[in-house]
């Protein structure tokens, strides 16, 4: 529930639906996210890339390279991976995050 909460308030939007599974195993340096976003309108997974890349602190990395905490460890920034179309649902993308 946490993640639930701390997204709907670090977004300031609480009709946000958040559906987190959450999965803790010993990692040296951070916390790694499998994360599901849907969306409103259709969307291109280039478009998403691009809009990730301009954020600043952000670093998107494209296969084969994903985040991993062997490369990220001892770096603030967040990064992000592994940005692909969601199969099952349409308008929603997944994409793997390190923290």
């Amino acid at each position: 529930m946490k993640m639930v909460f701390e997204t709907r308030k670090i977004l300031e939007d609480d009709t946000i639906n958040v559906s987190p599974t959450t999965v803790r195993v010993p990692v040296k340096g951070g916390h790694s996210e499998s994360v599901n976003v849907s969306f409103h309108h259709s969307i291109d997974v280039d478009e998403i890339h691009t809009l990730l890349s301009q954020f600043p602190g952000l670093i998107v990395e494209s296969l084969p390279h994903y985040p991993m905490p062997l490369y990220c460890t001892g770096r603030d920034e967040v990064f992000v991976g592994r940005i692909r179309l969601d199969p099952s649902e349409m308008n929603a993308i997944n994409m793997w995050i390190k923290v």
